[in-house]
């Protein structure tokens, strides 16, 4: 099971149907909520902020995007194309 979710519904409605990947878009708080939230559930997961947020530039946060899965149902590999 997958699920995209965008804006911020409260966490037990993300995890209701035990998604195996759920997808953050305008995620901020990733590294400090989402993330360690949802590692409680069995959920490991990577961020990638956005590189142009006007934030950046003053020192402020960026969102961005995170991806989580069910590290007992997946696992992150990574390889390189030259």
């Amino acid at each position: 099971m997958f699920t995209h979710l965008c804006g911020t519904p409260p966490l037990p409605q993300r995890i209701r149907y035990d998604p195996t990947i759920i997808t953050l878009e305008e995620c901020d708080h990733f590294p400090d909520f989402f993330e360690p939230a949802l590692r409680k559930f069995g959920y490991e997961g990577v961020f990638q902020p956005k590189s142009d947020a006007p934030g950046c530039e003053s020192g402020f946060y960026s969102d961005g995007v995170g991806v989580l899965w069910k590290y007992a149902r997946l696992s992150l590999s990574l390889s390189s194309s030259h």
